[in-house]
């Protein structure tokens, strides 16, 4: 039975692929049906469906060169640069099919040899590649005239393909290096502390560690220290304007809880004071409860810093400022724990789950500084993913 079921598969997708390469061609979509035939076809194709595969396989090859052809011609009688890309890659694509193809040469059904026309287009091929080399050279030089970033980054992005389509084309590798770094921002970060308050050297070398902003990119590069022979687009200054951190600050609330809570069992007596006993002389027992008392010792402990500064972005070229905002971070450390004297079963059962039992101990100032700076290095960062 499993056997048969994988024979009705094998023959239902057999089927789909020479109904599904038909639509393809109906639709005009003549690569795709040849791509679909030509992978059956290479995989094995049974004797009853060879003719079906096979003049598909004919039809949508013929097709696509045709098209192909055409648009070669189309193109060759226009006026416009973009003939040149036309033209290649139509070029590229007849190459490229007629690679699949020839492997499977000659094709005969009926001991008929079936016609699939194969021509040496080489020549061609490579007129038109460097044709369309030429273009895409000529029009990136003329972007470099405009002398702007954006048409430079157009440039680099046209040199590349240039050396992508002919590796050895003259002076193409010095072009690239040239686009690329015309078309780059290259932004000095500055840090100022004008706080009155000394800054925290890790704090002070995290804030300049622009590796870990993740804001280097392939257009944008950020030095924190000048670089002498760099002309900078645009600095970045980062204005410190107040420092500060809390004075340590405690407060300790003494409470006592009392609960009654069952302590065993004992005796039920009557009023003379004889034990109580049921019908078959067991004595009656009741709960026994006791009061228990804990003396509870919370302590809150609070310290807070902070944080002002000032971001600029200014354009040195121009000798404007095109951001100024400000920031503020804030970092606190809180922390609530209990001492406890007593029996703690006079303690709810979760009190321990919302309260520990032992205090943190303070954190430096410096640390606490250091943390708040994490909180403003992300404010920093969005201002800087919002202007580059």
């Amino acid at each position: 039975m499993k056997n048969v079921y994988v024979l009705l598969v094998v023959f239902f997708v057999s089927c789909n692929t020479y109904k599904q390469a038909d639509k393809e061609l109906n639709k005009g979509n003549f690569d795709e049906a040849f791509d679909l035939v030509l992978k059956k076809y290479q995989k094995g194709v049974k004797s009853k469906d060879m003719e079906t595969a096979i003049s598909l396989l004919q039809e949508s090859y013929t097709k696509a060169n045709e098209q192909d052809f055409d648009i070669i011609q189309n193109s060759s009688y226009e006026s416009t640069n973009s003939k040149y890309e036309k033209m290649y890659y139509a070029y590229q694509r007849i190459h490229e099919r007629q690679l699949r193809i020839k492997p499977l040469l000659p094709i005969e059904i009926n001991e008929k040899m079936v016609r699939f026309d194969v021509k040496d287009i080489s020549f061609e091929l490579e007129q038109s590649k460097r044709n369309y080399a030429d273009y895409l050279y000529a029009s990136a030089e003329s972007k470099m005239q405009l002398k702007s970033k954006n048409e430079y980054r157009n440039a680099y992005y046209s040199f590349t393909k240039v050396k992508g389509l002919i590796k050895d084309y003259p002076l193409i590798d010095l072009k690239i290096e040239e686009s690329e770094y015309l078309g780059t921002n290259f932004i000095l970060m500055r840090i100022e502390n004008q706080s009155f308050t000394m800054l925290p050297y890790a704090l002070d070398n995290d804030l300049r560690r622009m590796d870990t902003y993740g804001l280097n990119e392939k257009w944008n590069v950020f030095h924190t220290q000048q670089v002498e022979q760099v002309q900078y687009d645009f600095v970045a200054k980062l204005i410190l304007t107040h420092i500060a951190v809390s004075p340590e600050r405690m407060n300790e609330n003494r409470f006592v809880k009392e609960k009654s809570i069952k302590d065993g069992q004992i005796a039920v007596r009557d009023q003379s004071g004889n034990i109580v006993r049921d019908s078959l002389g067991r004595a009656i027992m009741q709960d026994k409860y006791i009061q228990v008392a804990c003396e509870i010792r919370e302590l809150h402990q609070v310290k807070e810093a902070f944080i002002n500064a000032r971001m600029e972005i200014t354009n040195p070229n121009r000798n404007e400022i095109i951001r100024n905002e400000y920031l503020d971070s804030k970092f606190v450390f809180e922390d609530y724990s209990a001492r406890i004297n007593g029996d703690e079963r006079a303690l709810d059962d979760n009190y321990f789950r919302r309260v520990k039992r032992n205090p943190v101990p303070f954190p430096s100032s410096e640390q606490m500084i250091f943390d708040c700076g994490q909180d403003l290095k992300d404010k920093m960062k969005y201002i800087l993913e919002r202007v580059f």
